[in-house]
């Protein structure tokens, strides 16, 4: 029996970014490179590169960069 998951906060940003390339939305692309960039960069900061950061923690990532 499948289980029926959620994707994970970054599966959905990685997603998110595509529909916006299809649709030529640049702002849309530029926030979500820009978010990706801010996630990829803490996660080398944490030496998580392997398995990435859970929900909780891209949460954060997400706080600190609207602040900005």
């Amino acid at each position: 029996m499948k289980q029926n998951r959620m994707p994970s906060l970054s599966q959905t940003i990685k997603t998110d970014l595509i529909t916006a390339l299809k649709e030529k939305n640049q702002i849309k692309v530029s926030t979500l490179r820009m978010v990706q960039a801010a996630v990829k960069n803490r996660e080398i900061e944490l030496k998580k590169r392997e398995e990435g950061l859970n929900d909780e923690e891209t949460i954060d990532v997400l706080a600190k960069e609207a602040k900005k």
